[in-house]
């Protein structure tokens, strides 16, 4: 006979609560662990450093003469007072070497500290003989050459500079570039297409000399000459030699020296703005700026009598570059590593190693095998 509901309900419990007892009790939290079985979260991994989309272009600017405490800044403090549009683009997008408080520096590799051996470093990569500002050009291909030799375009590669001189270090086959070294020596049959850019060079030429002698231009006329040319002309490589800042200190003229430095960066910001309205061709640009030698610290001179003046810097952003911001470099660097990093930016195929200044940049540094026609027993440079 089947029971009342008050009758089953005190079976069911009772049931429940004899045979599924550890079913119907709340369960229990496990024990913390032991201080010896705790998990160590393990170490975050160290984010890589960003680097651009590889550049289409590359511009190379000089800065003749500047020590590398007027802009990099003798202290941390004043790092960013000479040269702010510099210190910007660096802190976005790129690095810069030779600053102070690091262990390594970046120097010429003679110990002539003027302006043509330094140069002659610079584009030929290479230690020279040369000891004065009227030695013979170089014997061996600089990356000028090597980035013409290797391009399709007419006009694709151009040098605008300051002093006459200049040409003689940035290319063994001067007129197989697009140059105006000098207010008047030119090779500029393509660019003289453009009526602005041939208004603009008679302007230059029409004020020639101060704050040099002779044949010298302006840092502002070179620097409208060379912005007018990357924006119409598109090239795949553009050097820029600007030398104020070297003359007005050899003027003794301090307050001018420093006004250069400004201007020379003024020229690096509209430098940024022109490659901006270029847009995805500007976009594609690796920046490289650096200078051929230093100062002494009386300021109005530099060469071999002054040790001091050996010391640069080299600064790079843009495409391809590895943003770090001013750092210090890995080991010590000499203008003679500039030309390998300028190869590396234009996958330029060489016998020759990369070398340290593309590592620091983050560049690849393999050696590539030389597909340019070259005899290796002309290699050396006078």
């Amino acid at each position: 006979m089947r029971g009342t509901l008050n009758d089953v309900l005190p079976r069911v419990v009772g049931g429940c609560a004899s045979l599924f007892l550890i079913a119907c009790r709340p369960s229990e939290a496990p024990p913390p662990p032991e201080p010896d079985d705790a998990v160590t979260a393990p170490e975050p991994e160290p984010e890589p450093k960003a680097v651009e989309p590889a550049p289409k272009r590359v511009v190379v600017v000089t800065i003749d003469g500047v020590r590398w405490e007027d802009v990099l800044g003798a202290t941390p403090e004043t790092s960013t007072l000479a040269m702010p549009n510099l210190h910007r683009l660096v802190k976005e997008r790129g690095a810069a070497f030779g600053g102070a408080d690091c262990p390594y520096e970046v120097r010429t590799h003679g110990s002539v500290n003027v302006s043509l051996p330094g140069y002659l470093e610079i584009f030929t990569g290479k230690p020279t003989a040369c000891t004065h500002n009227y030695c013979p050009g170089p014997d061996v291909d600089t990356f000028v050459d090597e980035a013409q030799k290797s391009s399709a375009r007419a006009g694709d590669v151009a040098v605008f500079a300051s002093w006459d001189r200049y040409g003689y270090a940035s290319a063994r086959d001067r007129k197989g570039v697009v140059m105006s070294a000098g207010a008047r020596t030119t090779t500029l049959s393509f660019a003289k297409e453009d009526a602005k850019i041939k208004s603009l060079l008679a302007f230059g030429a029409a004020h020639a000399g101060y704050p040099g002698w002779g044949d010298y231009r302006q840092d502002v006329h070179t620097a409208r000459i060379a912005l007018r040319y990357l924006e119409t002309k598109t090239p795949r490589l553009l050097v820029v030699g600007l030398g104020d800042a070297d003359e007005q200190a050899h003027r003794g003229d301090v307050a001018g020296y420093k006004r250069a430095i400004a201007r020379s960066d003024d020229f690096l910001g509209d430098l940024e703005r022109t490659l901006a309205r270029m847009g995805p061709e500007g976009e594609r640009t690796a920046v490289l700026v650096t200078t051929d030698h230093g100062r002494a610290r009386s300021l109005f001179r530099h060469g071999a009598s002054q040790p001091e003046s050996g010391r640069v810097f080299v600064a790079a952003w843009g495409a391809g570059i590895a943003s770090q911001g001013v750092a210090c470099a890995p080991e010590d660097l000499e203008l003679t590593h500039v030309a390998g990093a300028v190869r590396a930016l234009l996958e330029i195929e060489s016998a020759e190693p990369a070398g340290p200044l593309a590592e620091a940049l983050g560049l690849p540094s393999a050696s590539r095998t030389a597909l340019l026609t070259s005899d290796p027993a002309s290699r050396s440079v006078r």
